[in-house]
């Protein structure tokens, strides 16, 4: 009765960990997303903002990190690092504005809480 009681009670312990584990992956959902567009810009679409201003990739989609500046801009166009992407929905990625070059926070957190959980109190 005794290995009984220890082989549920570890199992329970398991099924916590694993699901404030994965509550990360749930939360931290990264949708398709681009540059920002300016206020100056709001009232375009956002296929018209894309077409306009979003430099297609190598593979024919559009860039999830940069962005034509100024978007209108004909021959003076230079293409730069996008500063912010407009994510909908509240979440951690929202929140903290985790996209592109602060994408590794999410691997890092369930690093950190991972190495926690072996930490004895």
């Amino acid at each position: 009765m005794f290995q009984l009681m220890n082989v549920f009670s570890a199992a329970i312990v398991l099924g916590n960990y694993l699901l404030h584990s994965e509550i990360f992956m749930l939360t931290a959902g990264v949708m398709d997303h681009w540059c920002r567009r300016p206020d100056s810009f709001a009232n375009l679409s956002v296929d018209e903002w894309k077409l306009l201003a979003i430099p297609v990739d190598k593979n024919g989609e559009y860039s999830h990190c940069t962005i034509r500046e100024p978007p209108h801009g004909g021959t003076e166009v230079r293409v730069v690092r996008c500063t912010s992407w407009p994510i909908y929905g509240n979440n951690i990625v929202s929140a903290w504005n985790l996209v592109r070059d602060r994408l590794w926070l999410i691997d890092f957190a369930r690093v950190v809480y991972a190495a926690a959980s072996v930490i004895p109190f």
